[in-house]
C-alpha cells in the first residue's frame, strides 16, 4: 500500500485534523488516552512500535520525491479499527493535489535552508581561513619587529664599540703626541693614516 509521508507538515497536519486519528496518535504517544484537553491514564490499544512504523523513513519511494511511503498494510489488523482509520487517512491524502503542492514548497523551503546553511558553513570556512592567516601574518610581523629590534641593538653596540676604539686611540695618539713623537711616527707605530691621526689629536 502507498500512503502520504507523514513526515511532512502537510501530511501530518491533514492526520491531525481529523479528531479521531489525533487522540489515536497522541494516546498512543502519550500512553493516556486523549479526550479534547483532558487526559487520564490508559490502557492504550495501539502499540506505539505500530502508531510509530507510519514514520519509518525506510519506507519511502524515492520516485515521487519521498512524498509517499510503502506500507506493509498486512501488519496491521483489520480488526484494529483506530490504525485502519490512520491508513485510509494517508491513502486519502496521497492523491490531494492541494497536499502534494505543500509538500513541494516544504521540499522547496528546506532545500533553501539546506542551501543557505551550506552557504554560512562555506563562509564561516573562508573567514576561518582568513583568521588563520591573519593569525600567521601577525605572528610573523611579531618576529621581522623583533629581529630588527635585535639588529638595532646590535648596531648601537657595534657603535658604542667603535666610538670607544675611537676613544682609547685618540688617547694613544694624544700620548706618544706629548712623549714627542712626529705624527708620522705616530701613525706608523698605530698603523692608521697621517689624516686619522690629525683628526684625532684635536
Amino acid at each position: 500500500m502507498e500512503v502520504a509521508n507523514p513526515i511532512y507538515d502537510a501530511v501530518f497536519k491533514y492526520l491531525m485534523e481529523d479528531d479521531r486519528v489525533a487522540r489515536t496518535i497522541l494516546g498512543a504517544l502519550l500512553k493516556k488516552a486523549v479526550t479534547s484537553v483532558e487526559m487520564r491514564p490508559h490502557e492504550y490499544s495501539n502499540s506505539l512500535d505500530e502508531i510509530l512504523s507510519i514514520f519509518d523513513q525506510s519506507q519511502t519511494n524515492a520516485d515521487t520525491n519521498d512524498h509517499t511511503i510503502f506500507i506493509d498494510e498486512d501488519r496491521y489488523a483489520e480488526e484494529d479499527a483506530e490504525m485502519q482509520r490512520i491508513l485510509r487517512r494517508l491513502l486519502m491524502v496521497a492523491v490531494s493535489s492541494d497536499i502534494r503542492q505543500d509538500m513541494n514548497v516544504e521540499d522547496e523551503y528546506y532545500s533553501y535552508l539546506e542551501q543557505k546553511e551550506t552557504e554560512v558553513m562555506m563562509k564561516d570556512r573562508i573567514i576561518a581561513q582568513q583568521d588563520a592567516q591573519l593569525s600567521e601574518q601577525k605572528e610573523q610581523l611579531s618576529q621581522q619587529k623583533k629581529q630588527l629590534s635585535q639588529q638595532k641593538e646590535q648596531l648601537s653596540q657595534q657603535k658604542e664599540q667603535l666610538s670607544q676604539k675611537d676613544a682609547q686611540l685618540s688617547t694613544s695618539i694624544r700620548l706618544l703626541l706629548d712623549a714627542g713623537l712626529s705624527a708620522e711616527k705616530v701613525a706608523e707605530s698605530l698603523a692608521v693614516d697621517i689624516d686619522t691621526i690629525m683628526a684625532l689629536s684635536k
